[in-house]
């Protein structure tokens, strides 16, 4: 409206539920546009044709912050093993299926306790079940939890599990924080190949990835490594490593840096010169 020009960091909900043709102007019109994994910038490259510049700029973690202080013979020692997710409580972030793989470990005599860091909408509804299925002594709702407070629950988890889906609406994840935080507190990590998950987890490498909503396929690999301590500690240090190498703040902001100093260098044009131009090259 005023003839200046801008760009677009695109995220989640920006990208599969906004209106695709409002979305390809936008995309088309902006110097241009960031977001955070390679899945993410297809679809949106897809949508915006070739007019649209779009980028792929992985989220950062500090990673000095979301570090182990202690050896892995810390978590191995912790009676029962402790299970830790952390999220939003809604429907794409899986915890459904989660609550129901417990019960399945509780039906095959593994040792566990599991604890759910978050809050949400759907937050009777996951307390509810946990009630149906006898779960309350051994699944834990912690509710909103400050910063420190969740890197001292990664701390002291046996594992990381966040068994994500596409929701009923489109709605779904793009690579999870919570995913590369606990990766690079060295925990063995369990999630499933949704959106740009496969870009950080390869599975049997650096974590497990199981399909979405397949209860009996998390609670086999929950088992797997609650039972194999060496597993965990080879998988916690390969997910350390591929997090500091493709995953750190000093890495991913150097992108978004220069293109936002191209960006200053360009010379003004109005609004209708930006749209032009943008139909011109798409042309």
């Amino acid at each position: 409206m005023i003839g200046g020009t801008y760009s677009i960091s695109a995220h989640a909900k920006d990208i599969y539920m906004s209106d695709p043709v409002a979305l390809a102007q936008r995309l088309r019109g902006a110097q241009f546009t960031v977001t955070c994994t390679e899945y993410n910038r297809h679809h949106l490259q897809r949508i915006g044709g070739p007019g649209a510049s779009v980028h792929r700029m992985y989220h950062g973690i500090d990673l000095e912050r979301f570090a182990r202080r202690t050896g892995p013979q810390g978590r191995n020692q912790v009676q029962p093993p402790v299970i830790l997710s952390v999220g939003r409580l809604r429907e794409k972030k899986g915890f459904p299926t989660l609550i129901e793989a417990c019960a399945q470990l509780i039906a095959r005599q593994v040792p566990f306790r599991c604890e759910i860091i978050g809050y949400g909408p759907d937050e009777a509804l996951l307390r509810a079940r946990i009630v149906a299925l006898g779960l309350s002594h051994c699944i834990h709702l912690l509710g909103k939890r400050a910063q420190h407070e969740v890197i001292e629950a990664y701390a002291r988890a046996t594992l990381f599990v966040l068994p994500c889906q596409i929701g009923a609406d489109g709605d779904r994840d793009g690579i999870p924080n919570v995913l590369l935080e606990a990766m690079s507190m060295q925990l063995p990590v369990i999630s499933t190949p949704v959106s740009g998950i496969p870009e950080v987890i390869e599975h049997d490498r650096n974590g497990l990835l199981v399909p979405a909503q397949d209860v009996g396929a998390l609670a086999h690999a929950m088992e797997r490594l609650i039972m194999n301590p060496a597993q965990r500690a080879a998988l916690g240090m390969r997910a350390r490593d591929t997090v500091a190498r493709q995953f750190s703040n000093a890495r991913n902001l150097v992108l978004v840096r220069d293109l936002l100093t191209q960006a200053s260098r360009a010379p003004s044009m109005d609004r209708a010169a930006v749209t032009a131009e943008r139909q011109q090259h798409a042309s």
